[in-house]
C-alpha cells in the first residue's frame, strides 16, 4: 500500500531538482530518495573509516611531545587543561 508523506519546509527549488534528478535517472521520486539516504550513509561510513583507520600523522614520541608543548602554553595562558 503506498502512503504519501509530507516534507515540510522544502523549498520549491529543491522539490525541483530532486524531481528533475530522479526524471534523468529513470526513477521515481521515492526511490531517488532512497538512494541518495543509502549513498549518503554510505559515504558518511566510508569518512569515518578514513579518519579513524588512515596512516597516523605523527609518531607516538612527536604526539607526546606536541601534547606536552601544549599543556605547558596553556598553562602559560591560565586556560583550563
Amino acid at each position: 500500500m503506498t502512503t504519501t508523506k509530507t516534507i515540510r519546509g522544502l523549498k520549491q527549488e529543491t522539490w525541483n531538482d530532486m524531481k528533475s534528478e530522479a526524471a534523468r535517472r529513470g526513477v521515481t521520486v521515492s526511490a531517488y530518495l532512497e538512494d541518495a539516504v543509502r549513498s549518503a550513509k554510505k559515504y558518511e561510513e566510508l569518512i569515518w573509516d578514513h579518519v579513524l583507520n588512515h596512516r597516523k600523522n605523527l609518531t607516538g614520541k612527536e604526539a607526546e611531545a606536541m601534547k606536552k608543548h601544549v599543556e605547558q602554553l596553556r598553562s602559560e595562558k591560565g586556560f583550563r587543561m
